[in-house]
């Protein structure tokens, strides 16, 4: 049996076409995927609710231009470099990526 998951409460909501009509909305993640959002209060018997407080509530952000192997300023000293450096410096740059949420 599922359970009721995460409802996160009074959330001011960002769905990339800008913010929902409502000022003050719910949002219940069940088995990993959004399974409600609504304008009044959800209840939930045994999910846990965190109440946002009117904070912004928005999709995972995707950084769409990047250049994870220019680990140097200067592209020419970059190019200089050996493939495993490179290699090895973009790897950092995609982990900090990703540990930032891209």
């Amino acid at each position: 049996m599922p359970e009721d998951g995460l409802i996160l409460a009074n959330a001011r909501m960002l769905d990339g076409n800008g913010f929902a009509e409502a000022s003050e909305s719910w949002l219940r993640i069940a088995d990993g995927m959004i399974a409600e959002i609504s304008d009044k209060p959800i209840t939930s018997g045994t999910g846990r609710t965190i109440d946002l407080n009117g904070r912004t509530l928005m999709p995972g952000l995707i950084d769409c231009h990047v250049h994870v192997t220019a680990i140097t300023v200067d592209p020419g000293r970059t190019a200089m470099l050996p493939d495993v450096t490179v290699a090895f410096g973009a790897a950092r740059i995609m982990k900090k990526m990703l540990m930032r949420g891209f």
